[in-house]
């Protein structure tokens, strides 16, 4: 009896372990999402031009970001495959805005435990559509799109912050397979958004002898700078700019499936 019981302890602590293989991001079982998820299509990277982007330049910014997404898609692929989850993992063809406007329904911006939160809804039919077109099961979407966050920024003395709503673009994604069923969902944290649009002007207060300090648009060529920044390092040269590789990867690790 006492061998019994430790047999039926060490199988629940397996299959806590196994668990917690699977991020918390899955809407559904382990069992259920490889069933529905043998072939992964990865859609583009798209832009959300319906969420909260303030730039003075709002189009130019939209543009801006349509341009740098190009291909980067490729590179979430390859992280994809050698995770070795899928039976294959695919690109899926076809402009940015066109799919954005074809394959998403709406969303429902909220702040939920103190962040940020875009819950995307789908179009099950054009879904489909295109998951039949691409001989794939589900569809990996990735949007980026803008948002009112709070945040604090400190100065360069570390003394002095300015708490308060910056405007940021946070990155969604969403496995959402052929019938329109979201199987897995994620949302890049607001306290480290992929782009700022926005930033407190300390020195123009410093050398005003004002505590008023004034938020600022990031120019556009200060915008594409921060897109295409690539890493210096020898020892971690990157194939994508920063920005792009850090998301990804947040991306792909959080779907790794485990055993």
């Amino acid at each position: 009896m006492k061998r019994q019981w430790m047999c039926v302890g060490m199988l629940a602590l397996v299959m806590a372990v196994l668990a917690g293989c699977v991020s918390k991001e899955y809407l559904v079982s382990t069992t259920e999402y490889r069933s529905k998820v043998r072939t992964l299509g990865v859609v583009p990277l798209l832009v959300d031009t319906n969420s909260t982007i303030l730039h003075p330049e709002r189009s130019a910014v939209i543009q801006i970001l349509r341009e740098n997404n190009r291909e980067k898609h490729a590179y979430l692929i390859q992280k994809l495959k050698k995770k070795e989850d899928y039976f294959d993992v695919r690109q899926v063809a076809g402009d940015p805005a066109e799919l954005f406007s074809a394959l998403v329904s709406g969303s429902t911006p909220a702040v939920q435990k103190n962040d940020f939160y875009r819950g995307y809804q789908f179009n099950a039919a054009a879904v489909g559509e295109v998951c039949q077109r691409n001989a794939v099961d589900s569809l990996l979407i990735v949007a980026l799109g803008g948002a009112q966050v709070p945040m604090t920024h400190w100065d360069r003395t570390r003394l002095g912050y300015l708490s308060t709503e910056y405007n940021v673009i946070l990155a969604s994604a969403a496995v959402v397979s052929r019938d329109g069923k979201m199987l897995w969902e994620y949302n890049s944290s607001p306290k480290d958004p992929f782009l700022e649009l926005q930033y407190p002007d300390f020195d123009e207060a410093h050398y005003n002898k004002t505590n008023d300090v004034r938020l600022k648009f990031v120019s556009l060529d200060g915008v594409k700078r921060i897109l295409q920044k690539t890493s210096t390092s020898l020892l971690n040269a990157s194939v994508i700019p920063e920005v792009y590789e850090k998301l990804l990867d947040d991306v792909a690790d959080h779907m790794k499936l485990g055993w």
